[in-house]
């Protein structure tokens, strides 16, 4: 969903939750999600940016 912020489903997309809704002019690109925490996330943005979050997507640090 364009434009809504990053969401998180855990019963296989039935149920949607926004994580982080404040992402400004930012889209993210691609997104991994750590097997072993899946709390543990990396992202690029349309910015060329790489962006890490290590509490599943509710803040972000850019690297």
């Amino acid at each position: 969903m364009l434009g809504v912020g990053l969401l998180r489903t855990e019963e296989g997309a039935r149920d949607w939750q926004v994580v982080k809704r404040d992402w400004a002019e930012r889209y993210l690109m691609h997104l991994a999600v750590d097997p072993d925490d899946p709390s543990h996330l990396l992202a690029a943005d349309d910015q060329g940016q790489l962006l890490r979050s290590s509490d599943g997507g509710k803040e972000w640090a850019v690297l």
